[in-house]
C-alpha cells in the first residue's frame, strides 16, 4: 500500500479553457508491449479540436514528445521512445483557443512485463476530494486565517531581514471508505498554480493530532477561534508516519509515500485523514516556498483541486458507489498528476 504526493513542475500552462473551451479528459492504461499505451479521449468542445497528447518521463529526463493526436473524441494509441513513468496530458486547440486535460502518469514496461496484480478482487479506482484546506502563517500572520484563500501555501519567506512560516492544512474525508480492501496505491494530488521559487525544497507530511480544526478559522496560533493549538503552528504527529518529499526544480519528483499515516488513520477508524504539510523553516535562510491551488480556486479545470487518488481492491461483496467521487481519467493503475507553472 502506498501514498504519494505527486507535484509537477515540468509542464507549464499558460491558460485553460480559454474562449469556452472545455478540458477534455486523458485516459491511459498501463502498457505491456514496451513502446505504445492504448488511450480514449473524451468530453472535447464541439467541433473536433485537435487533442495532442503531450508526454515526458515522470522522472524530468527527455524532452517533451507529442505521443499521439487526433481529432475530437475516441480512441487513440500512444507511441513512446523508452519504457518508465511516463506523464501526459492533452492539449486541445480549437482555432485561437486552447484548453488542458488533467495531467495522468501511467507506465509503458518492457515487452512482456504485464501489470503485477497486488491482490485479489474487484479493483476499483477512485478519487477523494478534500473537503476542508487553509494554511497557516507565523510572524505578523500568526492569528490570520486564509480558509478563503484560492492558494495554500508552504515553505518560508525571507524579505526585510524576517523569516515566515507557512504551513498547509488538509482534510480528506474516510468515514464512508470501505476498511476491507487492499490499496494498491492512493495519491495526494496538489497543482502548483505557477507562483513559488525554483529551488529545491523538501516537503514533509504531517498526520495532524486535532481533527476538529475549523477551515475558515484555524491560524498558526489556534485550530478554532477561541481554540489554541498545544503547540503554535499545528499540532501535528512526529510518531514515523510522517514523510518527506522533495521538489526538485529538474521538473518531476520522487514519490512521497504515506503508508503509515494512511493505514493508521483506517485503522484507527477515523472519519477523516488530516495532514499537515510543511517546508522548509530555516531561520535566516533565502525565501523557499511554492503556491497551490486550494479547493476553492476558480482554475477552469476542478480536478486541478486538491485530492487523493485511490486504487484499491475489495475484498467484500457489496456496491461502493456511495463511497467515493469518482473523478475521470483514474482507471486500472492510472494516476491523475498535478501541474505547475515554475
Amino acid at each position: 500500500m502506498s501514498i504519494r504526493m505527486v507535484v509537477s513542475r515540468g509542464f507549464n500552462f499558460t491558460e485553460s479553457g480559454g474562449g469556452g473551451m472545455v478540458s477534455p479528459v486523458l485516459v491511459v492504461a498501463d502498457n505491456v508491449d514496451g513502446s505504445t499505451a492504448d488511450a480514449d479521449i473524451s468530453g472535447s468542445t464541439p467541433g473536433g479540436p485537435l487533442n495532442s497528447v503531450i508526454a515526458r518521463l515522470a522522472n524530468g529526463s527527455g524532452e517533451i514528445i507529442t505521443a499521439g493526436s487526433r481529432n475530437g473524441d475516441g480512441a487513440l494509441t500512444l507511441t513512446f521512445p523508452s519504457t518508465g513513468e511516463w506523464l501526459a496530458y492533452i492539449e486541445s486547440v480549437l482555432g485561437d483557443d486552447t484548453a488542458y486535460s488533467t495531467p495522468v502518469l501511467f507506465t509503458i514496461r518492457p515487452a512482456g512485463g504485464g501489470v503485477p496484480d497486488s491482490g485479489s478482487g474487484q479493483l476499483v479506482s477512485a478519487s477523494l476530494v478534500v473537503s476542508a484546506d487553509t494554511y497557516i502563517s507565523n510572524g505578523s500572520d500568526m492569528a490570520v486565517n486564509f480558509g478563503s484563500s484560492d492558494t495554500l501555501r508552504v515553505g518560508s519567506t525571507f524579505i526585510a531581514s524576517v523569516n515566515k512560516h507557512y504551513r498547509i492544512l488538509l482534510r480528506i474525508p474516510l468515514g464512508s471508505f470501505p476498511r476491507d480492501v487492499a490499496i494498491d496505491g492512493a495519491f495526494l494530488v496538489l497543482t502548483g498554480d505557477g507562483s513559488g521559487s525554483t529551488d529545491d525544497l523538501t516537503l514533509t507530511a504531517y498526520r495532524l493530532d486535532q481533527q476538529g480544526w475549523v477551515e475558515d478559522e484555524a491560524t498558526w496560533l489556534s485550530w478554532a477561534t477561541g481554540e489554541l493549538w498545544d503547540a503554535a503552528g499545528g499540532d501535528f504527529l512526529v510518531d514515523g508516519d510522517q514523510e518527506d518529499y522533495e521538489v526538485g526544480d529538474a521538473g518531476f519528483s520522487t514519490a512521497f509515500t504515506l503508508a503509515a499515516m494512511i493505514a493508521k488513520a483506517l485503522d484507527l477508524g477515523l472519519p477523516f485523514l488530516d495532514i499537515l504539510v510543511k517546508g522548509p523553516e530555516t531561520p535566516s535562510a533565502p525565501s523557499n516556498f511554492i503556491d497551490f491551488y486550494s479547493r476553492t480556486a476558480v482554475v477552469g479545470v476542478e480536478a486541478f483541486h486538491p485530492y487523493l487518488a485511490v486504487n484499491y481492491r475489495l475484498n467484500m461483496t457489496g456496491s461502493v458507489a456511495s463511497v467515493v467521487t469518482v473523478r475521470p481519467a483514474l482507471v486500472g493503475s492510472v494516476l491523475v498528476n498535478a501541474h505547475a507553472n515554475g
